[in-house]
């Protein structure tokens, strides 16, 4: 149906909710909407996927580093983790330096990532699919994990604000 079908049906009243003439049947609106052209307003989030890249990248640098203080740095508290069928409420002063030296990173030198693909953005939020790979000191992989991040911009401090991964 074209928009002058959908003009030509707005030209005369119909029934709406409670019997009211003047509004218009939500699937005319519909068609209506459908086909009238529309001006999107494009928004370039390119700013925003730079600075939520970039706080991987330093989220994975300092994490490679032990520096708990950097690691912090690069998230928004509170932040969430999801991991082990178990989520996590992070607050500032969460990390420890003995997590380093306790189950699954007992036997890790450090980690790397595979892929970042942005699957959102947005102005102030940027969903990221990612893959990162744990490997040993001596440089042998020990296993690679799939992850979903979420960076956000709060109070012009871009930090990741939640995490759901496979990795233990």
């Amino acid at each position: 149906m074209g928009a002058a079908s959908v003009t030509r049906r707005h030209e005369r009243p119909i029934e709406g909710p409670r019997g009211r003439t003047d509004c218009l049947m939500f699937d005319a609106v519909h068609e209506l909407y459908r086909w009238q052209p529309k001006e999107i307003a494009m928004t370039d989030n390119s700013g925003a996927i730079t600075a939520a890249l970039g706080v991987l990248d330093a989220f994975m640098a300092a994490f490679n580093a032990r520096d708990l203080p950097a690691f912090e740095a690069t998230f928004n508290f509170p932040s969430v983790r999801l991991a082990s069928n178990r989520l996590a409420i992070l607050e500032k002063g969460y990390h420890k330096p003995e997590m380093f030296a306790h189950g699954a990173l007992a036997d890790w030198g450090r980690s790397a990532w595979d892929k970042r693909e942005v699957i959102h953005a947005g102005p102030d939020k940027v969903h990221i699919d990612t893959q990162f790979t744990r490997y040993r000191a001596d440089g042998t992989a020990i296993a690679s994990f799939n992850s979903i991040y979420v960076v956000t911009c709060e109070d012009g401090h871009w930090g990741v604000k939640a995490r759901s991964s496979f990795a233990p």
